[in-house]
């Protein structure tokens, strides 16, 4: 790994970190894609969308990430935010764009 590599995922980690942290447990479906959107985040796919469970794929500049949240009765008990190893085409052409 590059000196490149390494300030990059540094850089990832924290600000994976930084999402996790911000995204409390105990809201609704809404607050979720709000907060995500207010804290730069662009959602680029919905790997997964039920009455318990959501997923979804964000890019923030160059970063990318999964978001995976549980839900009982219609309020998170779960926040993760983990990395995206596999990436859709909607999410690798919003990081392509961001690399130009």
């Amino acid at each position: 790994m590059g000196y490149g590599d390494r300030a990059r995922y540094k850089s990832r980690s924290r600000d994976k970190d930084t999402l996790q942290a911000s995204l409390k447990t105990g809201e609704d479906k809404a607050w979720y894609t709000k907060a995500l959107a207010d804290a730069g985040y662009t959602i680029t796919s919905v790997n997964a969308d039920k009455a318990n469970y959501v997923e979804y794929e964000v890019v923030k500049g160059s970063n990318s990430c999964e978001v995976q949240i549980d839900f009982d009765a219609g309020k998170a008990k779960k926040v993760d935010v983990i990395t995206n190893l596999r990436q859709t085409e909607a999410t690798e052409r919003a990081l392509a764009t961001d690399e130009k």
